[in-house]
């Protein structure tokens, strides 16, 4: 009897055993994960800062100073930048607050204004002091009527110093009042590097932006949908309402022949040289590249795009 009892007594020793074990074990395994709990935890930070904030000789901050992008011999570009609209950060740049002359990007404000002020169904006359301007123009003809939307597609796709003017000369107050808008407009979006004397871009002292502002712009102005399918259209046929078309394409040739490419808006004068303000999206990646007093405005930004691109 004994014998057939030890295994049964020998049972519940190991089991106590087991459960005391366990206790112990458990207890323990408290408070070790107790201790890594609140002990601190060393932050690693896994991004890739380019900017690095300077200071001027009397202490105040200066514009930011970014990593440049590693261009060949041809690159010519005055000032430049790469943002990704993913991170939002501007992750290469130079002179990005120098203030440059900045051709017809200055017609992104004068479209921005437009809109702000007209709706788009709005019917405007073309005076003859908008006709035969210098600079781009779509050839509209005095004493023709255009609805604003189609003044804005001649004013972003063909550049149309004509169109600008047909807008600016119909504002209440005239043009003057217009300008003064733009720059009104430019102080509440805070765009410090920015002040125009015209609506087209044409040369004049004191007329300039900065590569940092005209991002600025953009990024304001694609939160118009309006503005994001205008800027990315190729080809386009505005009609007067007395029934004159004309055909007009886009000036940012790389529309047509870079895939990714979504638009946005060419500059030149012989002054400014070229500018762009040239928009990406592909494979998930968003871009915004702006080049300011280049020589070759779309082999400069395809150079930065490629090498950018290379690099992720």
């Amino acid at each position: 009897m004994e014998d057939q009892e030890m295994p049964f007594k020998k049972s519940n020793f190991v089991k106590t055993v087991i459960v005391f074990l366990g206790i112990f074990l458990m207890a323990a395994s408290f408070g070790f994960n107790k201790s890594v709990v609140n002990k601190p935890v060393k932050s690693v930070n896994v991004s890739h800062p380019k900017v690095v904030t300077v200071k001027d000789n009397e202490g105040d901050k200066k514009n930011n100073v970014l990593l440049q992008f590693n261009t060949g011999e041809g690159f010519t570009a005055k000032s430049y930048l790469i943002y990704d609209k993913n991170s939002k950060q501007i992750v290469y740049g130079k002179d990005i607050g120098k203030q440059l002359p900045n051709a017809s990007t200055t017609k992104l404000m004068t479209a921005l204004v437009a809109f702000k002020n007209y709706s788009l169904d709005t019917i405007l006359n073309v005076p003859e002091s908008c006709v035969g301007l210098n600079g781009s123009n779509v050839g509209i003809k005095a004493g023709e009527k255009f609805y604003v939307e189609d003044l804005i597609y001649g004013l972003l796709l063909r550049s149309g110093s004509d169109a600008a003017c047909v807008i600016s000369t119909n504002f209440p107050g005239g043009r003057d009042n217009f300008i003064k808008e733009m720059n009104i407009k430019a102080g509440e979006m805070g765009l410090k590097d920015t002040q125009y004397k015209n609506e087209i871009g044409l040369d004049a002292e004191g007329h300039y932006s900065s590569s940092r502002d005209l991002l600025s712009l953009t990024e304001q102005i694609l939160k118009i949908e309006k503005f994001k399918i205008i800027m990315g259209t190729r080809s386009y046929v505005m009609q007067s309402l007395e029934g004159e078309n004309y055909a007009i394409n886009n000036t940012n040739e790389l529309l047509f022949s870079l895939p990714g490419t979504v638009g946005y808006k060419t500059g030149y004068t012989s002054n400014a040289g070229e500018c762009l303000v040239y928009g990406y999206e592909n494979l998930g990646n968003k871009l915004i590249i702006v080049v300011m007093g280049s020589k070759d405005r779309f082999a400069d930004v395809k150079e930065l795009l490629n090498g950018y691109l290379q690099e992720l």
